[in-house]
């Protein structure tokens, strides 16, 4: 039973003001890394992105969780812990997905990001290796800002697929 708890997660934020809906919520990965997820419905979400609901979802792999958490201005003390800064930011803060994309971009923190909105469609932007695990899988990794990585390209070649 501990296991299943491990990876269910946590809910950071939920939000109704009647016109407008909000849930945030983290998932604990098998692998050791950290999903944030943010669904939105309602009245603004239909004006802005042209649907109803609008679902976004990062994620962070195990070897970006320290520097995830120095980009909150905290120290690393295990994803548990991290869980818990997020929920600050989401819920002190009253920030949203979209800032805490800002603050990893940023500061480099790699992440790879899904969005699935009836309106708009699909995006997806696929995980930057970062330096840690660039040393690990050489051959398979470029380097940030070359012509081959997302970092490079994010600017000039959006990666989006109407569904």
């Amino acid at each position: 039973m501990a296991q299943v708890q491990d990876y269910a997660g946590r809910l950071m934020l939920k939000t109704d003001d009647g016109s407008e809906a909000r849930t945030v919520w983290c998932q604990f990965e098998r692998n050791g890394g950290i999903s944030v997820s943010e669904l939105t419905e309602g009245e603004l979400t239909r004006e802005f992105f042209g649907g109803g609901a609008r679902l976004q979802r990062l994620y962070i792999g195990k070897g970006a969780l320290p520097a995830v958490a120095q980009s909150l201005g905290q120290a690393y003390g295990g994803r548990y812990r991290l869980a818990e800064q997020l929920t600050d930011f989401f819920r002190v803060d009253g920030c949203f997905l979209s800032e805490l994309m800002d603050v990893f971009d940023g500061c480099g923190v790699t992440y790879s990001y899904l969005c699935d909105s009836p309106g708009a469609g699909v995006s997806y932007r696929p995980y930057a290796w970062d330096s840690c695990e660039r040393k690990q899988n050489k051959k398979r990794s470029p380097k940030r800002g070359s012509e081959n990585s997302w970092c490079g390209l994010r600017d000039s070649n959006p990666r989006q697929t109407d569904s």
